[in-house]
């Protein structure tokens, strides 16, 4: 299994722009601990290739046959993974969680929709699409809102898409090509600001999306800042970092942290303060940015950023798993990156019969947002 969900999506355009149908399978239920949530995709092409994963593994292959079977055939199918049993034929996940799969064929027709709303997806108007899953219109795709309503025989799956959420990177140097690099596999679009233009190039940070050559706190003031934003001050620059933090406690960015020593820092935050930063933004700054793992080389202090990030993001503890007893999976606590994987929400509301957890919950008109794709 290779590529993520953007590398989905450009398969899917590629292979059915040139004539090719493809099976795209996609998680539209959970429930306990399922390694994947709703919306995560996988497509196999006829010529038998595989892009995306559904699970950890386990489920992977027999939704492979199901998918030859469709692509041979044409008609979609929902199966359903569980605990595995002894006594049962049916492929199970061995986390103890379960998850359903919608398994269907497209072409340039029946795919166009799905990659109009994946590609021209904005934070400020999201795209929603329902897919009937069950009964005599399974496979048939709507615009939200969902019109003709449901028949009794039919579940739904909504799809809501977003943009990938952004980081903003200050400072142009090591460490941020490093962070750049694990940001964008978590799925955020990075741009990088550096006042100094012998810093401020596409080559010091290849992987960010946008490298902006300005005064940090003045451009971070113009720049659109939401609760899924992250702000990472890696710059070390006196002169600006104080106005700069300033801004970004201001806004509703769900992640501010910033580089640099204790006693850095315990300046940095009396400086704040006696402009009149107030405790509670105060509070929000995380500083020495990341967790503690002993980082030392930019690589590693970029692995400790992300960790941090994610666990802010989903309501982590950052502590061992091995010394926890909590569920290894939980609900969305915030904003998130990669792997649809975040964004708000990532819930899919069904209106069929099964019970399941924060991950997916199932009602009687199927209205609700589902998961998101980045």
């Amino acid at each position: 299994m290779i590529g993520g969900m953007t590398e989905v999506w450009d398969v899917l355009a590629a292979r059915t722009a040139a004539g090719e149908p493809v099976a795209l399978a996609t998680v539209v239920a959970t429930s306990g601990s399922a390694p994947r949530e709703p919306g995560t995709v996988m497509v196999v092409t006829v010529d038998g290739a595989v892009v995306g994963s559904l699970s950890g593994g386990c489920v992977e292959s027999d939704v492979y046959a199901v998918a030859e079977l469709t692509l041979a055939d044409g008609a979609p199918r929902l199966r359903s993974y569980g605990i595995p049993d002894s006594t049962a034929a049916a492929v199970g996940l061995t986390c103890g969680g379960t998850i359903e799969v919608f398994v269907e064929r497209l072409d340039a027709t029946s795919a166009a929709p799905l990659l109009a709303a994946a590609g021209a997806a904005a934070p400020a108007t999201p795209a929603t699409l329902s897919t009937v899953l069950t009964g005599p219109r399974a496979g048939r795709r709507f615009a939200a809102p969902f019109e003709p309503a449901p028949a009794a025989d039919e579940r739904v799956f909504v799809q809501t898409f977003v943009q990938a959420p952004s980081m903003y990177v200050f400072g142009a140097n090591d460490f941020s090509a490093a962070l750049v690099e694990q940001a964008a596999l978590l799925g955020y679009r990075v741009t990088v600001c550096d006042h100094r233009p012998l810093f401020a190039t596409r080559e010091r940070v290849p992987a960010a999306a946008q490298v902006v050559l300005a005064r940090p706190d003045e451009w971070l003031r113009a720049a659109p800042v939401d609760s899924r934003t992250a702000i990472c001050v890696l710059a070390h620059a006196p002169q600006f970092d104080v106005a700069l933090l300033r801004v970004a406690l201001d806004t509703d960015a769900g992640y501010v942290g910033a580089l640099g020593s204790r006693r850095t820092h315990a300046e940095r935050v009396a400086a704040l303060r006696a402009e009149g930063v107030d405790e509670l933004a105060l509070a929000r700054l995380r500083g020495p940015i990341g967790l503690d793992l002993g980082a030392r080389t930019p690589a590693q202090l970029a692995v400790s950023i992300v960790a941090e990030l994610v666990a802010v993001t989903h309501g982590g503890s950052g502590a061992p798993l091995s010394q926890l007893d909590t569920p290894i999976h939980r609900d969305r606590a915030g904003s998130g990156g990669a792997d649809g994987h975040s964004n708000n929400g990532g819930h899919s509301h069904n209106d069929g019969h099964s019970n399941n957890d924060g991950h997916s919950n199932n009602g009687a008109r199927g209205d609700e947002c589902a998961a998101l794709v980045q």
